[in-house]
């Protein structure tokens, strides 16, 4: 008698599958680059048309951790230099280039400033055309086990992900079981449904957002003497158009 044993699928190999198996409106995005090679395997798996966003400050700076240190305090980690950055980049354009793959937008910023200057939309040229988009179809968390940081991603992406879309978190291993907690009420807070695998936490949006900035808005927000100040519905006092 043979036995035929299922090999397991490696985290890249899984993330392919779902990039392939991707099939919704928006873009697709990527935040926290790290090694790269996670942003890799979305280029070569993701639609030619799609286009990829991708967010990361380098710039040793620190940030803070969820986890506590040896005094009970919230521990730091720094980020990758802008020296780590140079051929990390170089590769990814190199691999655009010659693999004919999905083409790619790099912000060099954290997160938090992401989702504050890009409020109602990012433009892109593609072939003379100015095109706008504020929809994310696909959006890859790869953070580190600081669950806390993702609130404000997860309530930027929310209102932006239409029907189907996707968000990929990894790293979930490092995650306590608080940390778990936390982001599955999260995410269902966000009518997404959570699945929880081997090495990601895979969350598919139910329905659309009533609230989602279309594409093709000029939304924007101003205070009682007309300046604008901000694009955010958090902000209180302003007015939308």
């Amino acid at each position: 008698m043979s036995v035929t044993l299922d090999r397991r699928k490696t985290p890249h190999e899984r993330l392919s599958e779902i990039v392939n198996n991707h099939i919704v409106r928006g873009l697709f995005a990527q935040i926290g680059l790290g090694t790269g090679d996670y942003a890799h395997t979305i280029l070569k798996s993701a639609p030619k048309e799609k286009l990829f966003i991708i967010v990361d400050p380098y710039g040793s700076y620190e940030y803070r951790m969820m986890a506590q240190d040896e005094l009970g305090y919230p521990s730091t980690k720094t980020a990758r230099s802008n020296g780590d950055s140079l051929p990390i980049l170089q590769e990814l354009y190199q691999t655009a280039v010659y693999k004919d793959t999905a083409h790619f937008l790099y912000y060099p910023m954290d997160d938090a400033e992401f989702y504050e200057r890009f409020q109602t939309g990012i433009f892109f040229y593609n072939e003379s055309e100015k095109i706008k988009n504020n929809e994310y179809g696909f959006v890859l968390f790869n953070a580190e086990n600081c669950v806390g940081n993702l609130i404000e991603g997860i309530r930027f992406m929310n209102e932006r992900t239409p029907k189907d879309g996707v968000w990929v978190f990894n790293n979930i291993n490092e995650y306590n079981a608080r940390q778990r907690t936390l982001l599955d009420e999260l995410v269902q807070e966000c009518n997404m449904e959570p699945n929880w695998e081997n090495d990601f936490l895979v969350a598919t949006k139910l329905i659309d957002p009533l609230d989602c900035l279309k594409p093709e808005q000029e939304a924007y927000a101003e205070n009682e003497d007309k300046i604008l100040i901000a694009n955010t519905p958090s902000d209180t006092n302003i007015t939308y158009h």
